[in-house]
């Protein structure tokens, strides 16, 4: 394809100006250094597919036939547009256009795929145009968003976390710290219960006013910059491993005894009870995510660093109170078996894997506000756990950029955290949740996608 071959646009788009000021209210963003795809329906955009331009032409076929490949997974698509956005280049007096060679594989994919394409243009430095035009690049101040709609930002934004105080740390801290010990002591209790004939692990109070349920101690003081322990003199708990920083050795059963020996049940208790949390996590959807209480904050930042509550609670988001319950049990009925001899999933689809249909998408943005806010104000050692689940919310909504980003700021905390490890593999072969490509879209569904 060169510029003085007009490329084969079967069903051009009437209004090109119009069509390229939508585009970033398709991605949300305004894209730079990308390439866009949107699928159409009856000539109309049913979302849009945001991949990262190759550094140099050797990945232009592996780019197309992976973006055809995904629009081809939105049902009922009938044609296609292109758009390569390179702010690097701009418009050459002649020769080809930049990117070319990449639009061209796009369109050929498409044509292959019996895909009509409506369109295929450039954004360049100086200007805009059509593949295969010769007229001299159009002004960009033609194909701005409407006035009023906060599109500025590039895909690359809005990952950078929210700032917090030293002494919101600090309390944070202490919460998670106080809490930890307060859901190893449940864990202990419920496993007591267990082994009793009959017992069902589900008692009301496991540390309640009797001598027998109570552990004294003190909650977890470490400095929320590094972790290390505050210099305040020697506690009664000095000699015991603090909270999550036993003997690495140790089974889950060992570190929660060490853990629950140091609780403290003086203030009120938040997770007595495993089976109250899905309530607590419902709850945590109407909370304002700015303005979170130390204690609320605490318990996100002990789920968020709990893989069987993280998982409970992302599942939950992203269903509703009755899917994060069914979860919850699972995890907390689960134990090593033989091979072969594992007890069934739960049945309907798994959500951590992107199963299943479309999400409400306001569920899944107040989670991702949460998570921001947790990875900001919890000690450095909870971090990773919020920054993996911000990175799930944020694939979950069809950002994969965002999704990488957050799993790359766990990894650098915790390099082998399994959760940021899972993402940055998703993230990386391309893979996003099927009900990203669900058509049509609910109004308040998750994004559209995006790599």
């Amino acid at each position: 394809m060169t510029t003085t071959a007009h490329p084969p646009i079967s069903r051009p788009i009437r209004d090109a100006v119009r069509f390229l000021q939508n585009v970033p209210r398709l991605t949300h963003c305004t894209p730079r250094h990308s390439l866009v795809v949107v699928p159409l329906r009856d000539g109309h955009a049913t979302g849009a597919l945001r991949i990262d331009l190759p550094a140099d032409g050797s990945g232009d076929e592996h780019v197309a036939a992976t973006a055809i490949g995904m629009v081809c997974r939105v049902p009922e698509t009938e044609g296609v547009a292109v758009v390569a956005y390179d702010g690097g280049a701009e418009w050459p007096p002649d020769g080809p256009l930049p990117r070319e060679s990449l639009v061209e594989r796009v369109i050929d994919r498409a044509d292959a795929c019996g895909l009509h394409v409506h369109g295929a243009y450039l954004v360049a430095e100086d200007g805009w145009g059509a593949y295969g035009d010769v007229a001299a690049p159009l002004p960009l101040s033609q194909i701005v968003p409407e006035a009023g709609e906060a599109l500025a930002h590039d895909q690359h934004d809005g990952t950078k976390l929210p700032r917090s105080s030293k002494s919101r740390r600090r309390a944070v801290a202490a919460e998670l710290g106080r809490l930890e010990h307060e859901f190893a002591a449940a864990l202990l209790h419920r496993a007591q219960t267990d082994r009793e004939p009959g017992g069902t692990g589900e008692s009301a109070d496991p540390t309640g006013d009797g001598e027998e349920g109570r552990a004294d101690g003190e909650a977890d003081a470490r400095d929320p910059e590094t972790d290390a322990p505050h210099d305040s003199g020697p506690s009664a708990g000095e000699d015991s491993p603090s909270a999550g920083e036993s003997d690495p050795s140790a089974s889950d059963e060992e570190r929660a005894m060490a853990m629950s020996a140091a609780a403290s049940t003086d203030p009120p208790r938040r997770v007595s009870t495993t089976n109250s949390l899905p309530d607590a996590f419902e709850e945590a959807l109407a909370w304002d995510a700015s303005h979170l209480e130390a204690s609320d904050a605490g318990l996100l930042a002990l789920a968020f660093e709990t893989p069987l509550l993280r998982d409970t609670l992302l599942t939950q988001w992203s269903t509703d109170l009755e899917g994060g319950r069914t979860v919850l049990a699972w995890q907390l009925a689960w134990r090593p078996s033989p091979p072969g001899d594992s007890p069934p999933l739960p049945d309907g689809p798994v959500r951590l894997a992107g199963e299943g249909p479309r999400p409400e998408g306001w569920r899944l943005r107040q989670g991702l506000a949460l998570a921001r806010q947790i990875a900001a104000s919890a000690p450095r050692r909870a971090r990773p756990g919020s920054l993996a689940a911000a990175s799930w919310l944020s694939w979950a909504l069809g950002n994969a950029t965002h999704a990488a980003e957050y799993a790359e700021q766990a990894r650098e905390m915790e390099p082998g955290h399994g959760l940021a490890g899972i993402m940055t593999t998703l993230t990386e072969s391309g893979m996003l949740p099927a009900w990203a490509f669900a058509s049509p879209a609910e109004p308040d569904g998750a994004a559209e996608p995006d790599r």
